[in-house]
């Protein structure tokens, strides 16, 4: 099991923070929902990006998304909607990533994270630190943590991960992260960015990328007291993609 490590609330300076999802086909059913979470946010994100990898639609005159952007805009954020590479969520992670000031969070277009779930994330992120991920938590199921669950790269292919179950609220040690987390500029260009090789549906690209991160020596955490709801919508998203 993953050891807990002790809290790090090392960060005095302002950091600037770009949110970004890539999303496809989701723009009306759980997309609204991600972006009204991050506009919600108790620490909000400096800029916002939303890679388009879906068909490409006029939002400016629907109103849900009037109000939306309109609540983006009254938070202070920085918001755009553009089209996506269309060659997968890794390219378009990429696309964030060379764009960034300083950090990056990751979401899903279909995951909501609770209010002070960026503010938490942040308060871990020293210069020692490649990125730190919140529980990531199937509202419909309410499974204890097993004994099982890990975050050790020799365990990915039987335990389920830890990120997956509520838990005490400790900060833990992790070998990779799993769908959503904030991240350093400095550490993913370091660890060589995300592999652009994979396929469209790129399964567990996000682990790769991790990973690489901890090989070039830096800390990758779970924060088990923050929360990001995953809603597993069952269309769009790589879902249209064959896995590979």
């Amino acid at each position: 099991r993953s050891p807990q490590v002790e809290l790090t609330l090392t960060q005095t300076a302002p950091r600037h923070v770009l949110a970004e999802i890539s999303t496809k086909d989701r723009l009306h059913t759980t997309l609204p929902l991600a972006i009204n979470a991050v506009s919600q946010q108790t620490r909000k994100p400096d800029k916002f990006l939303i890679f388009n990898d879906g068909e490409q639609k006029d939002l400016s005159a629907d109103p849900l998304f009037q109000n939306l952007f309109a609540m983006l805009d009254q938070g202070g954020i920085i918001w755009e909607l553009r089209p996506g590479k269309q060659q997968g969520q890794h390219f378009n992670h990429q696309q964030a990533l060379e764009e960034a000031d300083d950090l990056i969070w990751r979401l899903d277009d279909d995951e909501t994270p609770q209010p002070d779930t960026l503010k938490r994330l942040l308060s871990h992120m020293g210069p020692e630190v490649g990125a730190v991920a919140p529980l990531v938590l199937d509202p419909k199921d309410r499974r204890p943590l097993p004994t099982i669950a890990s975050a050790k790269i020799e365990d990915i292919l039987f335990a389920p991960n830890i990120q997956w179950y509520p838990q005490d609220g400790a900060l833990k040690q992790a070998d990779h992260l799993y769908s959503t987390f904030l991240y350093s500029k400095e550490a993913g260009l370091k660890c060589g960015g995300y592999c652009l090789e994979l396929s469209p549906a790129a399964f567990r690209e996000e682990t790769l990328f991790t990973l690489a991160m901890g090989r070039a020596g830096y800390r990758l955490l779970v924060d088990t007291s923050a929360v990001t709801w995953h809603l597993k919508y069952p269309q769009g998203g790589v879902r249209g993609h064959e896995a590979g």
